[in-house]
């Protein structure tokens, strides 16, 4: 047994010896190999990892630019969006010696309650309706959280709206994110439908069901609005 060993290590160490030059070779080109795959693998890595890393920074300052065009506009409106809080606190104290058909001043409560809903929530709240009045677009309320941007539309209605309202809402909508695409970038987008009517009009209904990610129908009923 340990003959054979012995022979099998001597042959071993000849053919080492022999060839030496040619498992030298294989041996370089193996790890040479192995090399350039790892570098190459590794470089793949790293670009990819770079170009996360632009397009997070991208987003961020996408992001902080979003913020501060919201945050500036606020402060630029300031005054009058206090005046805005001051006239409606108005309306709400003198709300028993208002003609309850005035559908105006209902309107108004109602926004500015929904206005306060979505601030309970977290979100900073632009009254869009009230500073730019007909120039509104269509787009009562602004609310912004983090990457989220809801367009809010507001209908303290008796009865229940009906479809075009919503399409129509849809598509200012659509242009109030075109004209704003530079702030909005990489945001998620809502669009917030919000009435008083508990009832539904069935072609709301039907339109509901064949866009369910188009719109966010949503009833809020508050006491006395």
């Amino acid at each position: 047994m340990i003959d054979s060993v012995i022979y099998c290590f001597k042959w071993t160490l000849y053919y080492l010896h022999e060839y030496r030059f040619t498992i030298m070779l294989v041996m370089f080109f193996s790890f040479f190999t192995f090399y350039v795959f790892f570098i190459k693998k590794l470089e793949i890595f790293i670009k990819g990892k770079n170009k996360k890393l632009k397009e997070l920074e991208k987003t961020n300052k996408e992001y902080q630019e979003s913020l501060e065009y919201y945050e500036s506009i606020t402060q630029k409106y300031k005054d009058k969006i206090k005046a805005y809080e001051q006239d409606i606190q108005t309306l709400v104290q003198e709300k028993p010696k208002l003609n309850l058909q005035a559908n105006y001043e209902k309107g108004k409560i109602y926004e500015y309650k929904i206005k306060l809903y979505y601030e309970s929530l977290g979100y900073r709240v632009f009254p869009n309706g009230y500073i730019n009045g007909k120039r509104d677009g269509g787009v009562d309320l602004i609310a912004y959280k983090g990457s989220e941007v809801r367009l809010i539309q507001t209908k303290c209605y008796k009865n229940p709206p009906r479809q075009h309202l919503l399409r129509l809402f849809v598509g200012d909508c659509t242009l109030h994110i075109k004209k704003n695409i530079k702030f909005l970038k990489n945001k998620d987008i809502y669009k917030d439908f919000i009435t008083s009517c508990e009832e539904i009009d069935y072609g709301v209904s039907e339109f509901l069901k064949e866009n369910p990610e188009e719109i966010n129908y949503q009833i809020k009923r508050f006491a006395n609005e």
